[in-house]
């Protein structure tokens, strides 16, 4: 019949087509993946070798959502045992009762969970005690930059005098010092402006105006190896939290440089801002967040991806020139303008500003601009310096859109 005839030539058709080849089905999802995550800008582009960074499109600044598939299911096998676990302490006491905080916790959103862990309260504990406060002087000259162990046992600092000096704090005195000597040509030549320690309390890591960045033993400081690739001085030195063997650089060469101390060699070179990086900070995921000066930017560095996020700060805020992160989401900066900016890495624009942090001089008027910010990680506890001599302490709010002054401490 002609009806079935028509049927078995297109079962015919269909079992001659060629199925699709399983390689192919990877390229597109790969295919779609860089379209999502490196759409670059030609507003802030930099033109520069090796500038494969490409910049997020808007939407990367939106948090994504959490999936609780799995979270319900647990739920649901927890309270699906409540009856039997009521039962059991029924028999064996009827004084005793059911746990609510293990049934309560898993009804809690992922983001609050979250948010406990990320942002714990210290700010309303901090208390300054004059008696256990110590001053010391290490250097001739002042001060430019200093690393605590992840112990809390040792102070590096660098200073002006072109020396390094490593410092006791249970034993309040001076233990070990480099300096420059025309006998040991290991040390660096002119100024050193940068110290970082090793999470492991490994290596201690020099950067100066030499363009050099030198690796030392951290407990006899002797000399292992030297990085050289920056065409400017060093200005600023991280590790990343909790992995000794990733170091990271930045220069007023406007470059950022990954070195691995496991292969002690250069792994990469990162571009985008416009004016020198005077620091960077980063926490334990693969992403380095660096301050631009007078560029007012603030940039987030996807190593992994290859890609960055652009925070761009208000006209008036003249320079950003330090940074640190409070959590992996949030972060803060302090400006030229005497202004503290609170940050979300999901938004483009700061989410607080907190103008007149350090207010103005009293004899000429002018604004007390902020040379200094450091961060408590992953707690609501901040501390800013600036160039009125006095170290202030803030509590950042719980929804990061206002600071408050917890304490004051006059250097």
């Amino acid at each position: 019949m002609p009806i079935a005839r028509g049927l078995k030539r297109k079962n015919k058709t269909l079992l001659k087509k060629k199925p699709r080849n399983a390689k192919d089905i990877p390229k597109q999802k790969k295919l779609r993946k860089n379209d999502d995550e490196e759409i670059s800008s030609s507003e802030d582009d930099f033109s520069g070798d090796g500038g494969h960074y490409s910049e997020h499109s808007e939407e990367e600044y939106e948090e994504p959502q959490v999936t609780v598939s799995e979270q319900a299911k647990k739920l649901l096998d927890d309270l699906s045992k409540v009856p039997a676990r009521a039962e059991e302490s029924e028999s064996e006491s009827d004084e005793d009762d059911v746990d609510i905080d293990t049934i309560a916790r898993p009804l809690k959103r992922p983001e609050q969970l979250r948010e406990e862990i990320a942002h714990k309260k210290m700010a309303d504990l901090v208390f300054i005690n004059d008696e256990t406060v110590f001053r010391y002087r290490p250097h001739r000259f002042s001060p430019i930059c200093i690393a605590v162990s992840s112990t809390g046992n040792f102070v590096v600092s660098c200073s002006k005098d072109g020396t390094v000096v490593k410092f006791d704090v249970k034993l309040q005195k001076k233990c070990a010092q480099l300096s420059s000597d025309k006998k040991d040509p290991k040390f660096h030549k002119g100024l050193v402006t940068c110290v970082a320690i090793s999470p492991d309390d490994k290596y201690l890591v020099t950067g100066g105006a030499d363009q050099m960045i030198k690796v030392w033993n951290f407990e006899t400081l002797v000399h292992i190896k030297d990085f050289a690739g920056h065409r400017g001085a060093i200005t600023s030195l991280v590790f990343r939290h909790n992995f000794s063997g990733q170091l990271f650089s930045a220069s007023k060469d406007r470059s950022i440089k990954a070195w691995s101390l496991d292969e002690m060699g250069f792994v990469d070179t990162m571009y985008g801002h416009q004016d020198i990086i005077p620091q960077l900070d980063m926490l334990s995921r693969n992403r380095v967040l660096s301050c631009g000066a007078q560029d007012r930017t603030v940039r987030l560095f996807k190593i992994a991806e290859e890609s960055h996020l652009v925070f761009n700060g208000y006209a008036d805020a003249i320079s950003i020139d330090t940074i640190a992160m409070i959590n992996e989401d949030h972060f803060v900066s302090g400006s030229i303008d005497g202004s503290i900016y609170v940050w979300s890495v999901f938004k483009k624009k700061p989410v607080y500003v907190q103008k007149l942090a350090h207010d103005r001089n009293e004899t000429t008027g002018e604004v007390n601009w902020i040379c200094s910010i450091a961060a408590s990680k992953y707690t609501d506890l901040i501390a800013s310096g600036s160039c009125d001599g006095v170290l202030r302490l803030w509590k950042v709010a719980a929804d990061y859109k206002s600071l408050e002054v917890v304490e004051e401490f006059e250097l």
